[in-house]
């Protein structure tokens, strides 16, 4: 099956000479002449693209305008996103990418450098796509599971933990903060089984690098923020051990998840050898982000 491509551009020559690349590279093309056209083809269509790949300055609604409206929707905020301009300045480039788009390509663009990143890319968002649904499917139950809170305050429930690797009895729970919580399941049984289902999809040697993910846990109603890396151990194999810290929100929106993940790098880091984690202060950090927004 072809992958599907939203190409957002103004300038009709551009537009036909990019639609006709990619075209010719077994992709299925949909175009949009500015922001505003973009955002109700998404609104229309039941089956979002693979990709978008999106000029700046377009009449109507830019580029940046565009992105910040799709990354506040939950239902596109992962959609693997290009930009694709003549603003080819390093402070418009610091720009597009500190805003968390996944690439920056100034025209004129070469032609084999946009491919390898537009494949790069799709390859990424369907992994990603491919462990929400194994999580979505391995969490308990095929019934979302209500979480009752009043009215404003969705954005209180914030829950940080960390699960490590055991060599002898796999993932277990090493952390959490704060140790009672509303949940009808239990965060220990949520961290191992998140683990359990990202573990195999990053592998080992992708632990070693560090990244992180933002999914959503649809049978609790949350969104989750992972972030793997691994601290240093020498009773583990090899003289590491996996690690997962991990919260958990009513809500997380893309530009929260970019702060979460440098202060769970941070975290990481200042424990590399140290195991005697501040989890509370951890927490109270990620609230701030959360309740600020």
């Amino acid at each position: 099956m072809k992958s599907l491509i939203l190409l957002v551009e103004d300038e009709e020559a551009l537009l036909e000479y990019t639609k006709l690349i990619l075209e010719n590279n077994e992709y299925k093309i949909i175009t949009a002449k500015n922001g505003v056209e973009a955002l109700e083809i998404l609104e229309a269509t039941d089956h979002l693209p693979d990709l978008i790949l999106c000029d700046i300055m377009m009449p109507k609604m830019n580029g940046y305008d565009f992105f910040k409206k799709m990354i506040d929707n939950p239902d596109w905020n992962l959609i693997p996103f290009i930009f694709l301009t003549v603003k080819d300045s390093p402070e418009d480039v610091r720009f597009g990418k500190m805003l968390g788009a996944d690439d920056y390509i100034a025209k004129p663009v070469n032609e084999m450098d946009l491919l390898a990143s537009i494949a790069g890319k799709i390859n990424r968002g369907r992994r990603h796509n491919i462990l929400s649904r194994q999580i979505r499917n391995k969490l308990l139950t095929d019934k979302k599971i209500e979480i009752s809170s009043k009215k404003g305050e969705e954005k209180k429930t914030i829950i940080v933990f960390l699960v490590v690797w055991d060599d002898k009895i796999g993932p277990k729970l090493e952390v959490v903060y704060p140790k009672k919580t509303k949940l009808p399941i239990s965060v220990e049984t949520i961290g191992i089984q998140l683990f359990q289902t990202a573990g195999p999809m990053y592998g080992t040697i992708d632990y070693y690098a560090a990244q992180g993910v933002l999914l959503r846990v649809a049978n609790i109603d949350m969104d989750s923020y992972l972030y793997f890396s691994t601290i240093d151990d020498h009773e583990a194999r090899g003289g590491k051990r996996q690690i997962m810290a991990a919260t958990l929100a009513q809500r997380i929106n893309y530009f929260e998840s970019l702060r979460i993940s440098e202060i769970l790098e941070e975290f990481v880091a200042e424990n590399k050898e140290v195991q005697e984690y501040n989890i509370k202060e951890l927490w109270k950090r990620i609230g701030e982000i959360i309740a600020l927004s």
